[in-house]
């Protein structure tokens, strides 16, 4: 399935990131945003990457239908035809670029995600870094993410890196509502996450996961009372039919009446409207 690129590929290099350059960018691009990529990618930029990175193909039936290349830790010229996106073919090629940075020793890989790409790579534990935008001469700009994976996290079972929880049930006692929302970050056996919604203004918690994804952690947040409320709490994971993960909570106050509860989180769809 994946092919190392030489000399004679440049000619199906240049029309795969092409193609999709004008088919896809120009939905989040102006034109003349869109031609900078394309002048970018030219066969010269190509031949001298062809000289310089490690560029994988991706072949479907006899078809080349993507490529991308690996230059040390830095993932470069990610593309897949139009036609093929939305099968997982990038989700393929992206593992097996991250494959071949690790094979060479690396502990993270970088890369430059356009605004087409963002999703992808942040659903797949990219981290944005820094935004950048070039203007172009007439005034037009060109945005996108410097972005970072750690390959720290993969010894865990579940790596929380990037995902996003809402409540289902609460016990009676308890503050969080189905209108609170739990983003949550992950950096080796440490989680961290902020939350807010229904009667939370603000709430922060960090703890501990270990390797099954059970996690051990404390919470503090202020209420729309404007009260602070501390606790700790026990979550064990499910990963549900759709690949998503449930979180099953046992926790108790440490301020207030100090009661125990249990609550049900449920990672929200990335396609979900929050």
């Amino acid at each position: 399935m994946f092919i190392i690129a030489n000399k004679s590929n440049n000619d199906e290099i240049h029309k795969i990131v092409h193609t999709t350059i004008n088919e896809i960018y120009s939905k989040y691009y102006p034109e003349e945003v869109v031609q900078f990529f394309l002048d970018y990618h030219s066969r010269n930029n190509i031949t001298k990457a062809l000289r310089e990175e490690c560029i994988l193909l991706i072949e479907k039936e006899g078809r080349i239908i993507g490529t991308g290349s690996l230059l040390k830790n830095e993932i470069k010229r990610m593309f897949i035809l139009p036609e093929y996106q939305g099968n997982g073919y990038g989700s393929l090629l992206l593992e097996e670029l991250e494959r071949r940075a690790k094979k060479e020793g690396y502990d993270t890989v970088v890369l430059d995600s356009s605004l087409a790409a963002y999703s992808l790579y942040e659903k797949k534990g990219y981290i944005p870094i820094k935004y950048n935008k070039i203007v172009t001469p007439n005034g037009q700009l060109l945005c996108y993410n410097e972005m970072i994976k750690t390959f720290a996290n993969e010894e865990h079972l579940i790596d929380y890196n990037n995902r996003v929880f809402k409540s289902i049930s609460n016990s009676d006692n308890g503050e969080v509502s189905g209108s609170t929302i739990f983003k949550y970050k992950q950096e080796n056996n440490i989680i961290w996450a902020e939350y807010s919604g229904g009667q939370i203004t603000r709430g922060y918690l960090i703890g501990t996961s270990d390797k099954e994804g059970k996690l051990d952690f404390s919470y503090q947040h202020v209420n729309i009372e404007n009260q602070i409320r501390t606790g700790e709490c026990k979550s064990t994971p499910e990963i549900l039919s759709d690949g998503r993960i449930k979180l099953l909570e046992e926790w108790e106050w440490t301020s207030g009446q100090k009661s125990k509860g249990s609550s049900v989180l449920e990672e929200v769809n990335l396609k979900e409207k929050l």
